[in-house]
């Protein structure tokens, strides 16, 4: 059987992982600029895609499960081979300067994205970082596009 992640389940697991991290989906929506209501949706429908159970909660406490503990090591092995991706970019590009193109889909902006680039930025100032986020992939060449960041089972 030859599964692939998908952008949105990426995305999904970098919210439980906040979620597991802050011990709490208050903190964990603070921590990710996005509403509670948004990151329990996430929880849920990963759970429901996954067919498990990752955390056991209640109005009063929230513990994970076996299963949650496996998913999330697993998904922090997924986001730090993605830093590991952008890292290996930088350290390619040599002298840091000019104009960087980024595509990425809409669900990663805020998770994956916009702190690597706030963090590049940071450390190379003379580097422009011009991010195009949408769910719809442009063509690299045509759109000038530098790095793309894409989840699953490439089309072309």
């Amino acid at each position: 059987m030859n599964q692939t992640i998908d952008h949105r389940q990426f995305h999904r697991l970098t919210v439980f992982v906040a979620i597991v991290e802050q011990g709490s989906m208050t903190r964990a929506a603070r921590v990710l600029g996005l509403s509670k209501g948004v990151v329990s949706g996430h929880l849920r429908e990963l759970e429901r895609e996954l067919g498990v159970r990752l955390l056991e909660r209640t109005t009063r406490r929230m513990a994970i499960t076996a299963t949650g503990q496996d998913v999330y090591k697993a998904a922090l092995r997924m986001q730090s081979a993605g830093r590991d991706v952008l890292a290996a970019a930088e350290a390619a590009s040599g002298a840091v300067a000019g104009r960087v193109r980024i595509s990425g889909p809409f669900d990663l902006a805020a998770t994956l994205l916009a702190p690597a680039v706030a963090r590049v930025r940071k450390a190379h100032p003379e580097l422009r970082i011009d991010i195009e986020v949408g769910d719809i992939a442009l063509d690299l060449v045509r759109d000038e596009v530098d790095i793309a960041v894409r989840v699953g089972v490439p089309v072309d």
